[in-house]
């Protein structure tokens, strides 16, 4: 995708596939794409750490969580998740080095 045209770096198909097969692909694509959803949770699907290039809209549970499979540390990744306390007493519970995460 590095060298991928503006436009096919725009196209989710191309895009979808892309991270499909190397989730750290998502820094290439276009800024629009890399808050969509679907593309946002195939990458991180597939690498955890392509959290951070995507935007992570409202906290999504579902993507940290599938992100957090691979590296608990992925949550660092989500502000908005960090700041909910019901989400952290569950996280920190069963992983103790979250707590370093968790807002003030």
């Amino acid at each position: 995708l590095d060298w991928a045209s503006d436009k096919l770096k725009g196209d989710p198909e191309v895009v979808m596939a892309a991270v499909k097969q190397d989730g750290l692909a998502l820094y290439h694509a276009s800024a629009e794409l890399r808050g969509d959803r679907r593309i946002l949770m195939e990458a991180a699907k597939q690498n955890w750490r392509a959290l951070q290039y995507g935007t992570l809209r409202g906290g999504d549970r579902e993507i940290a969580l599938e992100a957090m499979k691979q590296d608990p540390q992925a949550l660092k990744f989500s502000v908005e998740l960090r700041n909910d306390r019901t989400f952290m007493l569950q996280q920190v519970a069963q992983h103790g080095e979250l707590l370093e995460w968790a807002s003030e």
